[in-house]
């Protein structure tokens, strides 16, 4: 049959495993995992609705970026932060900049639109702002070797930026800031790849970085999974968001809490540094704190005047198995009202 000269291209398909990789980085580094937080590809499969091959796959190239730390058979976790990490990685990125800034021709017009950028970041923006924009100038290489050295780099620099900080208008970086602004204005690359070299020097950025402030407090690992399926159900329309779980995302929470109570490899007594239960003996207890997270799913999914008296009384129950003393037998009046509430409903 004739084919049309012009048609249109199916859309690019993606590999599952490249998607995979998305989402976990963006879960890392808009800070759904916290630094040193544990990571269970039992638990990400089940996030992401994938099988535990692309999680595999995807958790290996994270660790090879730096962002993820991988220890056989014991952990898998979000790489700890740390000042002088920080500075390795902006003392690299300033080293390909450099290089990168002397082999550019003077009169180069596109050179000439991304100093201008810089310059205008420096003045007003943040040092991870000026960090990313300044990387724009590893596009513009003859060595296309620069950009895919930089890439792992970049996005260590933004997960790290994210629990650290530093002033660009600290005493030890300005007066290079400044040169590296005055050279990028007047065209002067090789000027300038001497100004970035000393701004990212690592005596000059040793001992000015520092914490950020500590955020609010944060769920438990315990709730990870659940963090994650509630920020991934709002970015996708659904009526979950973050810090608000739908009865449904509880529910799931609780039934992965119990799979992680029966693993195999649950050897230890007592809860594991990150607080999932990892010993027989505390299986009962994760049990009955499943079953009474079950009736807080239907508390929350009952949406009644009486759903938050509910809540309170599933909360407490919860609370006392979790200290080993045995919950309330008998149903509470507001839970049962809740009850009572969500029955009529359906009737109607």
């Amino acid at each position: 049959m004739p084919v049309p000269a012009n048609g249109a291209r199916p859309p690019a398909r993606r590999l599952l495993r490249d998607v995979t990789y998305d989402r976990l980085l963006e879960a890392i580094l808009d800070g759904h995992f916290a630094p040193g937080e544990r990571l269970y590809d039992d638990l990400l499969a089940d996030w992401l609705q994938v099988s535990k091959t692309p999680v595999k796959e995807a958790v290996a190239r994270l660790a090879d970026q730096g962002l993820v730390e991988v220890r056989a058979n014991k952990y898998t976790r979000v790489r700890a932060v740390s000042p002088d990490g920080l500075v390795d990685v902006l003392e690299m990125l300033g080293a390909l900049l450099s290089a990168v800034l002397r082999g550019l021709p003077r009169d180069s017009t596109d050179a000439a639109l991304v100093a201008d950028a810089v310059v205008a970041t420096a003045r007003r923006g943040s040092c991870l702002d000026f960090v990313l924009e300044s990387q724009s100038f590893l596009a513009l290489s003859a060595n296309h070797l620069a950009a895919d050295a930089a890439e792992p780099l970049v996005h260590r620099a933004r997960f790290l930026f994210r629990h650290l900080q530093l002033q660009l208008d600290d005493p030890a970086v300005a007066p290079a800031l400044r040169a590296a602004r005055q050279a990028l204005a007047g065209r002067r690359w090789d000027d300038a790849a001497a100004a970035f070299s000393h701004v990212f020097a690592r005596g000059t950025l040793r001992g000015i970085v520092a914490a950020r402030a500590p955020e609010p407090p944060r769920p438990t690992t315990r709730d990870a999974s659940r963090r994650a399926c509630s920020g991934a159900s709002a970015r996708e329309g659904g009526d979950g968001g973050v810090g608000h779980p739908t009865g449904h995302q509880v529910s799931m929470g609780a039934d992965l809490a119990v799979r992680r109570a029966d693993r195999p490899d649950a050897a230890a007594d007592g809860p594991d540094d990150d607080g999932w239960v990892t010993s027989p003996q505390w299986s009962r207890s994760a049990v009955a704190s499943t079953a009474l997270a079950r009736s807080v799913a239907t508390a929350v999914s009952a949406l009644g005047p009486e759903a938050s008296s509910a809540l309170t009384d599933a909360s407490t129950a919860v609370a006392q198995a979790s200290r080993g003393t045995e919950a309330p037998t008998a149903a509470s009046p507001n839970a049962s009202r809740a009850e009572a509430s969500t029955k009529a409903r359906d009737a109607h």
